[in-house]
Formats: structure tokens, sequence, C-alpha cells
């Protein structure tokens, strides 16, 4: 459809016929309804007069809310349609000049009556409202009119506790300003935030949000660029004995990484090797099967080679530096979250399932060891019997020496574990601790020490 538009004259003419004929077909077009455009979410097509431009950034926005599912229908009350995506763009200034659409430009104060008509700050998500304050940086001009300024724009938190809205010029007067503050540090800032609504401090200074604070914080560590530089600094402080190598390890275990995928990541449970050449992607594939499980695998962003503020950072060092320093495993070290494998249920080729087997052998370590405390001291797994509730620890100790698990010292949870326990070899299943009571039965040398309990244990067991 946009390629129709071409076709217009949109060129002057020097021969008086021709330039009759082009201002004829001008006044024609005005007149028609031919441009496509979007009302209440709706394609539809509407006179040239009756369509408005966009910013392209802003476009974005609305795109995003509507995703969200911040209703856009009140747009339409102001008056113009917004013109179709597929039409909006650079290549077609000179069709819509020639239609006589008023410049993206010339049409800035739109902005204002959009966010208050169809209250955009309150509706939008915290990670849309920081958009929003990204686009109003980025466009100076948008923000240069009064009418702008005197909208509810900025959040903070009033004295009960609830999100209340101030306009940017409310912040900026002289008399009585309202001064919306925020710390650096996210528990700080929430800490201090919950002081100010008991203090009651006076009615001029509030806190942003938390949720917006930490969303501000984020925005700035997410610039990918920028979370490399860090690395590379790091790097080179080290190489440079700038920093000791303890403080160099601790800032490489909280800074952000970027993962295989490009996405950064600022908090993470788990840090992986690298996709290239590791034993994980030979067995799950490239991509990381636990990343939402806070599993962050370095990126091969950080195998290049960089040249940075005078330093040179040879090609793979950066990234077996940021392997090393941010402890990341591989397999079989790689401990998985608690879920369903899906490649145990898939077919494995030779290499795949000797790293499957490598991988499943670390269990051989919690099996053999001497961890679980029991009536006989600590032992392995395998020689020690859970009893059923049922059963009296008591009744068997004075007629076996089995090595009865000290439940009092785990305080009964065990029985939460019962399947797992099971799978390194306890015994928990009530017929096999009969059985082995009775192939363990001593008959104690003084009658006397048999109680009333382990009487009817082994009579229940002779049953």
């Amino acid at each position: 459809m946009a390629q129709v538009f071409k076709s217009l004259p949109v060129q002057t003419s020097s021969y008086p016929v021709l330039h009759e004929i082009r201002e004829s077909i001008k006044t024609k077009s005005q007149a028609l309804t031919i441009m496509p455009c979007v009302v209440s979410d709706k394609k539809t097509f509407c006179k040239p007069a009756d369509a408005r431009r966009i910013l392209p950034e802003f476009r974005k926005l609305l795109v995003q809310m509507s995703k969200d599912g911040v209703p856009l229908t009140d747009i339409s009350s102001l008056g113009k349609a917004i013109m179709h995506s597929s039409l909006d763009l650079n290549e077609y200034s000179e069709v819509l000049d020639f239609l006589g659409f008023q410049a993206v430009r010339d049409g800035y104060r739109w902005y204002s009556k959009c966010f208050v008509e169809c209250n955009f700050i309150l509706k939008a998500s915290k990670n849309m409202y920081m958009n929003i304050f990204c686009f109003i940086a980025n466009n100076e001009r948008v923000v240069s009119f009064d009418s702008f300024k005197n909208i509810p724009l900025v959040k903070y938190i009033d004295r009960d506790g609830k999100v209340a809205l101030c306009t940017l010029a409310k912040m900026k007067q002289g008399n009585c300003p309202v001064s919306v503050c925020y710390f650096g540090d996210i528990e700080e800032h929430a800490w201090l935030s919950k002081w100010n609504m008991e203090l009651g401090l006076p009615n001029i200074w509030f806190v942003l949000p938390t949720c917006t604070q930490k969303a501000l914080y984020l925005l700035k560590i997410m610039d990918s660029k920028l979370i490399i530089s860090y690395a590379h600094f790091l790097y080179h402080s080290e190489k440079q004995h700038f920093l000791e190598e303890m403080n160099v390890v601790n800032s490489c275990r909280a800074m952000p990484l970027i993962d295989g995928s490009g996405q950064a990541h600022v908090l993470r449970y788990i840090t992986i090797v690298p996709a290239s050449g590791s034993k994980w992607a030979k067995l799950f594939g490239s991509s990381n099967p636990f990343s939402q499980y806070k599993y962050v695998d370095i990126g091969d962003v950080y195998s290049e080679s960089c040249h940075l503020c005078g330093e040179f950072t040879p090609k793979k060092a950066l990234i077996e530096f940021v392997t090393n320093h941010t402890r990341a495993v591989n397999l079989p070290e790689l401990q998985p979250p608690n879920v369903v494998l899906q490649v145990a249920s898939s077919p494995l080729n030779r290499e795949q399932a000797f790293l499957l087997l490598d991988w499943s052998s670390g269990l051989e370590s919690v099996k053999q060891g001497k961890w679980m405390k029991t009536s006989e001291g600590y032992m392995v797994p395998c020689k020690s019997i859970i009893l059923p509730s049922k059963v009296d620890p008591q009744a068997v100790l004075r007629i076996t020496d089995l090595p009865v698990v000290d439940e009092i010292f785990y305080e009964s949870k065990f029985s939460y574990f019962l399947p797992e326990l099971e799978l390194l070899g306890v015994v928990v299943d009530l017929e096999k601790a009969y059985k082995l009571i009775a192939d363990i039965f001593k008959f104690p040398a003084e009658t006397s020490t048999m109680t009333r309990d382990s009487v009817f244990l082994l009579l229940m067991i002779d049953t």
C-alpha cells in the first residue's frame, strides 16, 4: 500500500500546465480517505488532515504498552489518528509534505496531552515507566514546552505509603519546591523510604518508589558496553597490581555478566563456563538449559581482543580471566537445579552418554561418604536405617546394634526426603527394617534389659 504513494507528483514543475495538474492531484488527494492509520489498536483509513506522524521512539513505547495490556483507546480523543508505521518513515517525508502533513517536530505539544489523557504514567509497568523517562531524556524538545513541565510525571511515595505524582515544574519552584530523592544502594533506599514514611519529614521531601529506584539502578548497569569495559578494567587492574587479587575476585563475582545469548544479568546463582568447547554444551547444546534459574553462562563477547584506555587485551585473555575469577563451573562440577532434566529422557550419542554418566558419578561421593549421624556414630547412607514412626528406636537399640539414624539430631526432617535417601541406599521401608532387625537380633545376656516395647517388636516381626 505504501508504495502507491510514491507515484504522487511530489516534485514541483516549472511548466504551468504540469504545475496546475500537480496542484489538482494534491487537492483531490488531500480530500480522499487514503491514509492508513491506527485508531484504538485497529487499522483503518482517514483523510491526510486527520492523521498524525509520531516519533519512532514513541511508537515503540505505544507498541510495548499495548503488549503489556495498557489500553490505547484514549489516544483517539486527541483529535487525530496515528499514521500507520508502514508510511511514517523518512523515505516518505516528501510525499507526506505534499499531502499537507505537519512535521513531527511541529507537534511536540501533542505528547504532553497524550500522557495526560491516556494516564500512561500510572498505567505503565515499572519497566515501561523507565522507558518513558528514557524517551523524554533523549528528546529534549519534547520537554521544552511549559505544557509538558506541568503534567504529573514523577512518582514518589507519600506519607501513607501510596504512589503519588509530582510535576517537573513543582520540583523547580523557588518558594516551596518538592524534593523527590533516591539513594544509590537498593536496600538502603528501601530502608530509608520506610523511615521517611514513619518519621513524617516535611511535606516537601519524598522518596522514589523502591521499584523505580531499582529500575534506575539496573538501567545504569545494564549497558552491555559498560559491562564489558568494567571487566577489562578489572583485568588490567590485576595485571598491573592496582587491586589485590581478593578484591578483584570479589568484584568479578559481583559484577553483571553478558551471557551466551547477549543478555545482561545483574543477579546470578551459578556462573557457568562459556559454551564454546565446554562439556555442558556438548551434553545440552549451546543454549543454557538453566538460564531461568539464574544459572548464567559467560558469553563469547568476552573473547575478543580490545584496545581500551591505552591498554591492550589479547584475544581470549578476558574470557579466561572472567571464567577463573567468577568461579565458573563446568560438568561434572555443575550442580543442576531441582528440575526434570530433559536430556535424561532424550536419545544421546556416545559422547553425551559418557558425559551424563560422568556427571551423575558425583553422587558416589554422597553415597560413600560417612556423613549421616546414627546411633553407631557417623555412617555411610547405605549402612544406615530410618525407622518408621510406628517403631520405637530405643526398643530396636536394646536388641540390635543397627545404625539407626538420629532423627532427634535431624529434627525429624528426614521424612521429607525419603525417596532421595532411599536412592542413596538408606533403609526406609518397614518390611526391610523388620528383616534387618530379625537378622541382627541378639538376645541380651540379662533378660531384665528386655523392655515391653522390645518384646512387642519381636512379636510384630515374627508375625
